[in-house]
């Protein structure tokens, strides 16, 4: 059988290729393809994929809708009923960017290679209101946060000085007298 059969299957899955970007940025300049039926993702989204790579790490959906991580990669007797739903992911999520988005599955039929699924899409609409958000609460708070600072600083100067320290330390802070 078809090791892509769901794909070929249903009306509304399509493939994706992306690249997987380093920490600098950079890329090998190469893709890989996916498959997918989440509505909408374009070039330059971001998806999370299962890269299948054998880190040794296994996660395991479980009823507490939490994932449990075995080093060693079996997860095999160690859950007994627990298991919800059955899924298990071998290698690592990772969240790459789309470069290519086709219109249906562009597999062959009787690849002899499975194609794994996009896992979510990443939204940042929140991420980025939360930035701006926090943008806007610190230039808000920012010159606040001066006074204060500056306010408790000298309270703390002034708080273990004699009274005649003091006196001499605002006699030299005033201001010059005018001629």
């Amino acid at each position: 059988m078809d090791k892509n059969l769901a794909a070929f299957l249903d009306q509304s899955a399509y493939t994706v290729e992306v690249e997987y970007t380093k920490q600098d940025g950079s890329t090998n300049g190469k893709s890989y393809k996916f498959v997918t039926n989440i509505p909408g993702i374009r070039k330059g989204d971001f998806v999370v994929v299962n890269s299948r790579i054998d880190t040794g790490i296994s996660y395991q959906i479980l009823d507490t809708r939490m994932s449990v991580i075995t080093v060693g990669g079996s997860l095999e007797g160690a859950l007994e009923e627990d298991v919800f739903s059955g899924i298990v992911i071998h290698g690592s999520l990772d969240v790459v960017r789309v470069v290519r988005a086709n219109k249906d599955v562009a597999i062959e039929p009787n690849d002899p290679k499975e194609y794994s699924w996009i896992i979510q899409k990443v939204d940042f609409d929140s991420f980025v209101q939360t930035i701006n958000r926090n943008k806007q609460i610190v230039n808000t708070a920012q010159s606040a946060y001066k006074r204060n600072l500056r306010r408790s600083f000298a309270e703390r100067i002034l708080g273990d000085m004699s009274q005649e320290e003091q006196d001499a330390l605002n006699k030299l802070l005033a201001p010059p007298a005018s001629k």
